[in-house]
């Protein structure tokens, strides 16, 4: 056995990102000196080296499993105390762990004062340990207890009592949810962010690449759907339907892994949260955008020369000439606010899938507010690279013109007027959408410290 010294040390073992930095945080902020380990090896380790007072352990991780890992804090220091944290609590489980000899069982998620109220618990009972470890003497610590006849013995059995989620009711049974709370997602963004700001510049410039063609992807997708569905099924539900075929560019992007610089406006919340700085947000949105522009106006090429823009006699062609007419056409503060409206939706879309744990959750999470932005009318810079682009290639054929009936209607349609009457108001709109009303409101509810 090895002896170690100890003081007001905490250390927390856990895989998940949020909820090992979320628990260190909570955790110096009152007063602990607080370690994080993100495997069971590493937090092994770390019990050797600082001898921490009390170890946070979760259940489930890969490698050495939690109950494991308890049982060999065990052998190395029996003093020292030990709280298992789960998202997957059972009665099993917990009696287990009781028997390895954690002092408390908290089921995920809990809030700061359940966390500290643990702690100081474990570190009281430790410290006033005199005897043998509780369930030598036939109890389990931190756990109410029940008889239950077993042949002519009776054993006892813990009741957990879990921690209640926000709407459950005291006594309902804690169930695994399929998607984290707003705050987890909160923290989720900020590593993200975090991870994000460290790209080399190389991965940058493919990653935005590829979110450019995705993009891409999604507005071809749209057009050729929808170019005479109007027609057919009206004007609502034929914008319904590009919204629909839209969405598949972000799941592309989310799913596919890219960097859009629409989505990357919530990297302002872990400039505000202090886990990134100002330049590292700037040169990620830097690089990001021209990347982004890179890959929209590479797809529009591609479709231009593949001459998919004559299909259903020209009308392809035709809907994407009056696309890009009528974005050109819009005033600085009809471009600004509809770009606002824009990405508030696509920062929630990407919200909502990283709240998902499968991917299910995270296409459905996606699907429904990119619906909303495009069946809405709103305007996306990085969609507008492919859009705009694309008509101003079809300007240059006389048949498209007049198969769109924009004969001598087109005088606005120019790469000047794309830039700063269309891309640069869209553009800031886009950044207050995501920047300030997604990653700033949240980062003040969930991240804010006070």
């Amino acid at each position: 056995m090895v002896s170690v010294a100890r003081d007001s040390t905490v250390l927390v073992i856990d895989d998940e990102d949020s909820m090992r930095e979320g628990c260190r945080q909570v955790l110096a902020d009152d007063g602990y000196r607080a370690e994080v380990a993100e495997n069971g090896e590493q937090g092994l380790r770390l019990v050797r080296q600082l001898g921490p007072r009390i170890v946070l352990v979760d259940l489930k991780m890969p490698g050495i499993g939690g109950l494991e890992v308890l049982a060999r804090i065990r052998e190395i220091d029996p003093s020292i105390a030990t709280v298992v944290i789960t998202g997957y609590g059972t009665i099993d489980s917990a009696v287990e762990a009781m028997r390895t000899g954690a002092s408390d069982y908290l089921c995920k998620p809990f809030d700061d004062k359940v966390l500290l109220g643990a702690v100081e618990r474990g570190v009281k009972r430790r410290g006033l340990d005199t005897g043998p470890p509780e369930e030598e003497q036939g109890l389990i610590p931190g756990l109410g207890e029940w008889p239950v006849a077993s042949g002519e013995a009776v054993a006892r059995v813990p009741v957990i009592t879990p921690i209640p989620r926000a709407g459950q009711r005291s006594g309902e049974p804690a169930e695994p949810k399929g998607f984290l709370s707003p705050s987890e997602v909160a923290r989720k963004v900020v590593e993200a962010a975090r991870s994000k700001c460290g790209l080399s510049i190389l991965q940058m410039m493919l990653l935005g690449l590829l979110a450019g063609v995705y993009i891409g992807f999604g507005a071809e997708l749209s057009t050729m759907v929808v170019h005479d569905l109007s027609r057919h099924v009206g004007v609502g539900l034929a914008k319904f339907v590009g919204g629909s075929v839209f969405s598949v560019g972000l799941m592309l992007v989310v799913l596919g892994g890219a960097e859009l610089f629409t989505g990357n406006c919530l990297i302002a919340a872990g400039v505000l949260d202090g886990t990134c700085s100002a330049r590292g947000l700037i040169r990620n949105w830097t690089i990001v955008y021209f990347a982004n522009f890179a890959g929209s106006l590479l797809l529009a090429l591609i479709m231009y020369y593949s001459g998919l823009w004559r299909t259903g006699h020209l009308g392809v062609g035709a809907a994407a000439l009056r696309i890009a007419s009528a974005k050109v056409d819009l005033s600085f503060s009809e471009a600004f606010l509809r770009g606002v409206g824009c990405n508030w939706l696509v920062c929630l879309a990407v919200w909502l899938a990283v709240a998902g744990k499968d991917a299910v959750s995270k296409i459905l999470g996606i699907y429904f507010p990119i619906m909303a932005f495009v069946a809405s009318g709103f305007e996306h810079s990085v969609a507008n690279m492919y859009f705009i682009p694309a008509g101003l290639l079809l300007k240059a054929h006389p048949v498209v013109v007049e198969a769109a009936g924009l004969s001598g209607g087109l005088g606005n349609l120019t790469w000047a007027r794309f830039l700063t009457a269309n891309l640069v108001p869209v553009t800031l709109g886009n950044v207050v959408g995501g920047a300030l009303f997604v990653a700033g409101t949240y980062y003040l509810v969930y991240l804010r410290r006070n």
